[in-house]
């Protein structure tokens, strides 16, 4: 079974997003990496070329404050059999809320 993980990257001179990143694949016929975030349908990617999956989290809309679910799954488009996909992996994280608004802020010569 291939393991999946959430990647928080820091910003830096760029935002940056949190990315879900697969173990490399030693297939050489899976081609495509199809993720699902919260229910919605499922988004096909190309491997990495380090045979990886790699998926923007908030590459369509940013996520909200809460729990979030993500499947995703391997996919070989077979030129005989057509498309063959893998077993749903998933995968659960929480986006912190945001920090309350500072109060009581002084200016002090």
């Amino acid at each position: 079974m291939k393991k999946f993980a959430l990647l928080l990257l820091l910003p830096a001179a760029v935002n940056a997003a949190p990315f879900l990143s697969s173990d490399a694949t030693t297939d050489t016929n899976i081609n495509i990496c199809s993720v699902s975030l919260n229910a919605g349908p499922y988004v096909d990617k190309p491997l990495s070329t380090d045979r990886k999956c790699y998926f923007d989290l908030q590459e369509t809309v940013p996520l909200a404050t809460g729990t979030h679910n993500v499947n995703a799954k391997f996919v070989v488009n077979h030129p005989v059999w057509g498309r063959l996909e893998s077993a749903v992996a998933n995968f659960t994280f929480s986006k912190p809320s945001t920090p309350v608004q500072p109060s009581g802020l002084l200016l002090i010569p």
